[in-house]
């Protein structure tokens, strides 16, 4: 069977462009709602259109040597065919419920790029097109590009949509992909679960009572947290970009390490309780919410699903009377709660923010999140001197950059190896943070991180520590 076909050239600037028609054929169809992961991102996602496009996920490959584009297309098809979420669209039904439909058979067109030996511009051109990239609903949420170069392909682009798969997802999905473009299957797990089933699961019995156990713990919290964290806004900016900053610390990883072996926590978990503590004092808020990224794979199924499963769980700790490393553990209790109950309806929490505005006369403005983007990346946790703590500061590196057609009151990525390296990426909307204060908050949770392998660190100490 002819799996793949070439079509005719179409115009795409100074470039021709092919397209490779690639047919699948898998296991099966089916229908059913969005899973609540899928729907929370439908949702944020709804609210951005049409500039989405920076939900994307993308990734670059090299195509080994000797691969041809026959080997490219075949890859794709099975791909596409393994995992469900790459042959599912989105539709909005006549009663305005969110379905998913899972087609068995169908066609993805790849964009094959001729670039003669000028292949790294191209790829360059060609991805930065493919960022800017808005999917719609009722198309394949993945977008393939083949850059030629001396008419054998030199590169592959994927560009996927955060509704078929998040960070883990994708991931998984590329190391997929990568395999089968080197010529093997070998690691594909059986018995996948895919989206569909997903969905499933949580309408039985046992997944509604976890959604109304989310529901009672995030109704509990709420009551208890200030309404917003931010109280006092800098002067509006007219500017469509949030300051950020990323620093890229050797010693806040091995000190958040060494805290973590102390105090019998994971070294995010401390880096968590330095983020709460900075906050507090930049805010003057005795009591930290926030949202922290959960990703919500707690079963072997679930690790192996390519699909969306990130949600919000809410962490609230209270830092009055507490010394850092007290903190530290009130942070990890919070942080275990917050994931244990991140998985839910997203319309359920939604409508029980409205009901506790409503009985405490607030509005809520849940913008800040956290997310621990160390995936599950593992390292044996050690006790580090203060000798070598110190000496890995001389390479820490800071660096300034900015958010586009992003504002989230306040955004902090915890990147790298847990105990062995740590970058901390932080953006924060205009009206709260400036640039200058991102680069200081940054630095402070590195100076607290430090200071903590050697003192129990008294909050209210912070900020002649930090230079707030």
């Amino acid at each position: 069977m002819e799996w793949f076909r070439y079509c005719g050239d179409r115009s795409n600037g100074h470039r021709a462009v092919n397209e490779i028609v690639v047919e699948f054929h898998g296991a099966r169809s089916g229908s059913g709602e969005l899973t609540w992961a899928q729907r929370e991102m439908w949702h944020l996602i709804n609210q951005s259109r049409p500039h989405h496009h920076y939900f994307n996920f993308g990734r670059l490959f090299r195509v080994p040597k000797g691969r041809t584009v026959d080997d490219v297309a075949s890859a794709v098809r099975q791909l596409v065919e393994i995992y469900e979420t790459f042959r599912t669209t989105i539709r909005v039904e006549p009663d305005g419920t969110l379905g998913q439909h899972v087609a068995e058979s169908g066609e993805y067109r790849l964009a094959k790029y001729e670039a003669g030996e000028a292949d790294g511009e191209l790829t360059e051109q060609v991805t930065y097109e493919y960022k800017g990239y808005s999917f719609d609903d009722d198309e394949w949420p993945l977008k393939v590009a083949v850059i030629m170069r001396d008419s054998k392909p030199s590169y592959v682009l994927f560009m996927i949509s955060h509704l078929a798969a998040d960070r883990l997802g994708s991931e998984l999905a590329c190391d997929t992909f990568a395999r089968l473009l080197a010529g093997g299957v070998d690691g594909v797990p059986d018995g996948i679960t895919h989206p569909l089933d997903q969905a499933a699961a949580e309408a039985t019995p046992a997944g509604l009572r976890a959604a109304r156990r989310a529901a009672g713990f995030w109704r509990r919290t709420l009551k208890t947290i200030p309404p917003t964290l931010f109280t006092e806004r800098l002067e509006e900016t007219p500017v469509s970009w949030s300051p950020a900053g990323e620093l890229d610390s050797p010693a806040a990883a091995l000190a958040a390490g060494s805290l973590g072996v102390e105090l019998g926590v994971s070294s995010t978990g401390v880096v968590l309780a330095a983020v709460a503590a900075l906050l507090g004092v930049r805010t003057g808020q005795d009591m930290i919410a926030l949202r922290l990224f959960a990703a919500n794979r707690t079963s072997p199924g679930l690790r192996e699903m390519v699909g969306t499963r990130v949600q919000t769980g809410l962490f609230a700790v209270d830092l009055t009377d507490s010394s850092f490393y007290e903190l530290i553990r009130r942070s990890w209790a919070a942080s275990l709660l917050a994931y244990r109950y991140s998985s839910y309806p997203p319309e359920l929490i939604r409508e029980i923010v409205d009901e506790v505005s409503a009985e405490r006369g607030v509005r809520f403005d849940l913008g800040c999140h956290v997310q621990d983007a160390t995936g599950y990346k593992q390292a044996v946790l050690r006790h580090h001197s203060p000798e070598e703590v110190a000496a890995a500061a001389a390479h820490t590196h800071f660096r300034r950059s900015v958010l586009w057609d992003r504002r989230q009151l306040f955004r902090l990525d915890i990147e790298g190896t847990p105990g062995v390296s740590l970058k901390l990426r932080l953006g924060a909307d205009p009206t709260v943070m400036t640039a200058s204060d991102i680069e200081t908050f940054l630095r402070g949770a590195e100076k607290l991180l430090v200071q903590a392998i050697t003192a129990n660190v008294a909050l209210k100490g912070i900020p002649g520590l930090v230079g707030w």
